[in-house]
């Protein structure tokens, strides 16, 4: 007997009933809310919860680039030597970022049902903005 695939729940948000969109930032969180649609199944899903993990490292690297923050992240090892992992060229990597999140984008769209297609999702607005959403820097 084959069951139906799973699919978003209207009355809990979509993919909130499967611990899908967890862990985003606002702006990542944003991105997801505004492309996840009631009856999507839960690998288009994951492909809205990617783009908002995409739109939050944009965001990062945003910060990188003018100057309010200097790494992507910090490790503390066992012996509690901290590692720091910085990113030399940000602007390359921002481009390429933000090639891959409008081809996420893309290809989201290209899945919603016809209800959906004159839905106002621009995710790429307020880029610039965005990045600040979680509080200044340093917090």
């Amino acid at each position: 007997m084959e069951t139906e695939p799973q699919t978003a729940d209207e009355s809990l948000g979509a993919g909130a009933d499967v611990g899908m969109g967890e862990g985003l930032r606002a702006p990542g969180r944003a991105v997801y809310e505004a492309l996840v649609q009631p009856g999507m199944d839960l690998a288009d899903i994951a492909l809205c919860e990617e783009a908002g993990r995409q739109r939050d490292r944009l965001d990062q690297l945003q910060k990188i680039i003018a100057g309010d923050e200097t790494t992507w992240a910090q490790i503390v090892k066992s012996t509690g030597e901290t590692l720091t992992l910085r990113i030399d060229s940000a602007v390359s990597e921002a481009r390429q970022s933000l090639t891959v999140f409008r081809q996420l984008i893309g290809s989201i769209k290209a899945r919603w049902p016809d209800a959906y297609v004159s839905t106002d999702a621009d995710v790429l607005d307020g880029l610039g903005e965005m990045a600040y959403a979680d509080g200044p820097p340093g917090t």
